[in-house]
């Protein structure tokens, strides 16, 4: 993974963060969408995030929403069906 700082016109330092292939959006996923494409309810992740099944670094909660990384998805439940 390569991260590259940059500077705008205004002066302002961004950071990109690219594996190469992806961007790191594409590693992480709402709950909604992780519930969706793993076949499993919401509420069954957010227990399993509140009982310890994910590291703390494999989530974040936002708000009142929580993002989860798909390789934290892959450790817990395996590769989606």
């Amino acid at each position: 993974m390569t991260a590259v700082a940059t500077v705008n016109n205004s002066g302002g330092i961004f950071m990109k963060i690219h594996d190469g292939e992806n961007n790191v959006l594409d590693m992480v996923m709402s709950l909604k969408e992780a519930s969706e494409e793993w076949g499993l309810d919401d509420s069954t992740l957010r227990r399993a995030i509140s009982s310890g099944r994910f590291r703390p670094d494999e989530y974040r909660k936002t708000g009142r929403n929580y993002i989860i990384l798909k390789s934290g998805m892959k450790r817990v439940y395996g590769s989606p069906e």
